[in-house]
């Protein structure tokens, strides 16, 4: 086990409006565009205690799984106290880190990021763990973000940059006769709310629920069914409440397979359920919006450097 210890030339100071409250858009924009081999100190002011607490994990283990284990079968998961992936792959990882829904949003890299697995077990200060339960729940999303980028940068030895490509994307329009969206009847939420919006895919077909979202919102969450980036350019800038179901039909998904040209398609071709639309039908029927295909700007993960991780 290795004790991280951050020393960074650039320090992010966050301050607590109230105690359980605090800002991170600033915080968050900077460590996602940095990408340096140092790794990020974001700190938080606690107004009653003054005490600054640093968002990282505080004991990190990382070993390789056994050589025959399938890369990617097990998953990973946020606890209370630390972070645990099993047998994930540094690719896996980045995305988690970065909030990358697609394979070609990342570039770069050996060979051995998307072969090699990884048992991970991240342990984090009790002081961090208690501040991290007062955040809103997309404040709380973006430090662990943050925590990750920074286990990576210092056992992976990961850079990483954004650039913005043309790829090939969907683009969210209003269909012909106009939109169909219902205005969300939920009470205005207090700044950095979130509400859960759960999106369900199996063999026969799919789910969205998505309570007072904004379309923005909604094409992200159409993007991984779809395995090609939605970008909106529906103009709405009300909030809604979306409930949207379909049937996969794989002949209409693009099967794009290299990283640089589109969105790689799911391994297991789906059956197609004949009591839903298709997931195109169902976005022009059920919320009378369209999907256009054409390209777009999407933006990019590039790799600069990584190495294998360090021993314990």
């Amino acid at each position: 086990m290795q004790r991280i210890r951050f020393s960074p030339k650039n320090q992010i100071g966050l301050f607590c409006k109230s105690v359980g409250s605090l800002v991170f858009a600033l915080a968050c924009a900077c460590c996602l565009l940095a990408g340096t081999p140092e790794t990020i100190q974001t700190q938080g002011k606690n107004d009653a205690a003054g005490v600054a607490i640093s968002l990282v994990y505080d004991v990190v283990s990382i070993k390789p799984t056994a050589p025959n284990s399938d890369p990617d079968s097990g998953g990973t998961e946020e606890m209370a106290d630390g972070y645990k992936a099993t047998n994930v792959t540094l690719l896996t990882l980045i995305r988690r880190a970065y909030g990358i829904n697609l394979r070609n949003q990342i570039s770069g890299g050996p060979s051995w990021i998307s072969s090699d697995a990884y048992e991970i077990r991240a342990k984090m200060d009790e002081s961090v763990s208690d501040f991290l339960k007062k955040l809103t729940p997309s404040e709380r999303k973006l430090a662990r973000q943050h925590m990750l980028q920074a286990l990576l940068a210092d056992r992976f030895k990961l850079i990483v940059r954004r650039e913005k490509r043309e790829l090939p994307v969907y683009f969210l329009v209003i269909a012909r006769n106009g939109p169909k969206l219902h205005e969300s009847k939920s009470k205005e939420s207090s700044p950095g709310e979130t509400y859960d919006s759960s999106l369900q895919v199996g063999r026969g077909g799919g789910k969205l629920a998505g309570p007072r979202i904004t379309t923005r919102q909604l094409a992200e969450l159409l993007t991984p069914s779809l395995n090609r980036t939605v970008l909106d350019k529906t103009e709405l800038a009300g909030t809604y409440d979306v409930a949207l179901q379909w049937s996969v039909d794989q002949a209409e998904v693009p099967m794009l397979t290299t990283p640089d040209s589109g969105q790689r398609g799911t391994e297991n071709t789906p059956v197609q359920n004949a009591k839903w639309p298709s997931i195109f039908a169902a976005i022009q029927d059920q919320l009378g919006l369209k999907l256009d295909e054409g390209k777009g700007p999407v933006e990019v993960i590039v790799i600069s450097h990584v190495e294998r991780p360090s021993g314990n």
